[in-house]
């Protein structure tokens, strides 16, 4: 959410110490660069109104557990970050869960002799 007040309700439907607030940032000009659907322009253009960072504020977090600056980390530094605070292990240690194998139907069967 753009808003505190929201976050902190967010929040609050949590026991303590089950929220975790990130903060994923990176500044507007990077977001608009990064918008493959035009919003930011169509917003800048009148076109979408209350649009977070063009005509709505984005009220940051005054204390997050964890800021990540998407402009300067890349997508695995985030991920390794986010794991941490969780207190999990990264994808490529030993530890880490492997990912469900789904059993396989008659379509995805079909799908794949295609």
């Amino acid at each position: 959410s753009p808003f505190r007040a929201d976050r902190r309700k967010a929040r609050e439907l949590f026991e303590p110490g089950e929220f975790v607030e990130v903060h994923v940032s990176a500044p507007l000009k990077v977001c608009e660069m990064r918008d493959p659907k035009g919003l930011y322009r169509k917003a800048r253009a009148g076109e979408i109104p209350d649009f977070t960072g063009i005509s709505s504020p984005y009220e940051a977090p005054e204390a997050p557990q964890l800021k990540l600056d998407t402009a300067r980390l890349s997508v695995h530094d985030c991920v390794q970050r986010i794991l941490g605070v969780l207190g999990l292990p990264d994808a490529e240690s030993p530890d880490a869960p492997r990912p469900l194998q789904l059993p396989q139907t008659r379509s995805s069967s079909r799908m794949r002799a295609r």
